[in-house]
């Protein structure tokens, strides 16, 4: 263990100094500090860089936060420390529902340009099918009259998301080629049995119990995962509908642990948060899922 008593030289009294005030969350600049809530947690927050290693750390239930991903800021989550069950599903959605409305024609000229173009060389790709269209600026640039790339609502017009903020919402906004955007439909996500129609690696079929389900690649499950769960947190009390969601809940929770957070995800979580001012908490902290356990009531 650490003893600074046994550091004789001025230069390694500083270092001791400067590895003990970061292990409390604070640095030799000042910047970061553990907030007074935070006090007595066996696991203070430690700012770390994109953390593409999160995908294979095992997480337990929530009892205190774990890392916290570049981007959020400090205490964002504060009013989640030691909630469960739907206590901490009301508490995150009072955090992260207060955002701004960029507007349905801004909000995916946003998404095409800027969130699902990360290195700015306008190029953009379809989540369900990998497909990749090339010299896309925003949403008209990407239609290219019917045979390019569309907006997929993953929480469906439909059930909910034709309007207001719900519509524009970045979080469950996703460019997809206009021919899997229309097979999807309003149809709920699940586990295809029988296979009907493929659209790469996704694909729409008949589940186990011979709904009429879509099925996304293996890489985008655990995204679709989080931005369900995400807008149910924020819209869920709303008196949307959740016919889709209650077929969905069972294997979202599944996805959610079978395709884990990337640094893909989290960049993309980060660029929303500067366009519309909030976060999808599922994204930044896992082991919230757990932690609220069964969404609907």
């Amino acid at each position: 263990m650490f003893n600074p008593l046994k550091i004789k030289t001025p230069a390694k009294l500083f270092s001791a100094l400067l590895v003990g005030m970061t292990l409390l969350g604070t640095t030799a600049c000042g910047s970061r500090t553990t907030p007074a809530s935070f006090a007595g947690n066996q696991a203070f927050r430690v700012n770390a860089p994109l953390q593409a290693q999160r995908a294979n750390v095992a997480r337990p239930g929530f009892t205190s936060f774990s890392t916290v991903p570049t981007g959020e800021p400090d205490g964002y989550y504060a009013a989640a420390q030691g909630q469960t069950g739907q206590g901490m599903l009301s508490s995150l959605g009072g955090i992260v529902a207060r955002h701004k409305d960029l507007g349905y024609d801004n909000g995916r000229d946003v998404m095409f340009s800027t969130v699902d173009d990360s290195d700015n060389d306008d190029v953009v790709e379809c989540v369900y099918m990998g497909r990749r269209l090339d010299k896309v600026n925003s949403s008209s640039t990407a239609y290219r009259n019917g045979s390019g790339l569309n907006t997929e609502h993953t929480w469906p017009k439909s059930k909910g998301a034709g309007g207001g903020p719900a519509k524009s919402d970045l979080h469950h906004l996703f460019p997809t080629d206009v021919n899997s955007n229309s097979a999807r439909s309003s149809f709920p996500f699940g586990v295809v049995r029988s296979v009907d129609k493929a659209f790469g690696e996704s694909k729409l079929g008949s589940d186990a119990q011979g709904r009429t389900v879509f099925e996304p690649r293996d890489q985008h499950k655990g995204n679709v995962a989080r931005a369900l769960l995400y807008f149910y947190t924020v819209y869920g009390r709303n008196g949307i509908s959740t016919s889709n969601f209650r077929v969905e809940e069972p294997v979202l929770l599944q996805w959610h642990k079978q395709d884990p957070v990337d640094a893909a995800e989290i960049a993309r979580n980060n660029a929303i948060f500067q366009a519309q001012g909030n976060r999808n908490p599922y994204i930044d902290h896992p082991e919230f899922v757990d932690a609220v356990g069964r969404f609907l009531n």
